[in-house]
């Protein structure tokens, strides 16, 4: 009999290429968006530093209206960098959901074929298995008849 041959295993292969690039952007997409929230996290114990700082200086020291110029405009500037890094941080983060359904859309594809092959094989195994049968039976047939031959005469 023949060799197994599943006919769509180039459509597999391609598929499970595209799930492995998959993973590598699922992966990239997962750091991304880590090294974002690092960054926001950075940006935030700054203005937190500098908050602490800017206390520290209205108790030890006379206020002039310069430092309080100055701190003010950090402060701002910080603020409008975290809403910037908070916005980063959500479009990572939807970036990553979207890699994920991505990778499970793929994946789905990719366990149908599998199951598919399998049926598939477990098919041909059972045709290779009636086939052996049959030439088994013939055999076993071809053995009777001569033995009954030998019999009649």
């Amino acid at each position: 009999m023949k060799k197994f041959v599943f006919r769509l295993q180039a459509l597999l292969t391609i598929s499970l290429a595209k799930k492995d690039k998959a993973e590598s952007d699922l992966r990239d997409a997962t750091q991304f968006w880590h090294k974002q929230v690092n960054l926001l996290k950075y940006m935030k114990q700054e203005l937190d530093k500098g908050l602490a700082e800017y206390e520290d200086f209205l108790q030890k020291k006379s206020v002039l209206a310069g430092m309080m110029t100055m701190y003010t405009n950090f402060f701002i500037e910080k603020r409008r960098q975290i809403t910037l890094q908070t916005l980063a941080v959500r479009k990572a983060a939807e970036n990553k959901a979207l890699m994920v359904k991505k990778l499970l859309e793929i994946s789905k594809k990719v366990q149908a074929l599998e199951q598919l092959r399998d049926i598939q094989y477990e098919e041909y195994r059972q045709a290779l298995l009636a086939e052996e049968q049959k030439q088994i039976d013939e055999i076993g047939l071809q053995t009777y008849m001569r033995k009954q031959e030998k019999r009649k005469v």
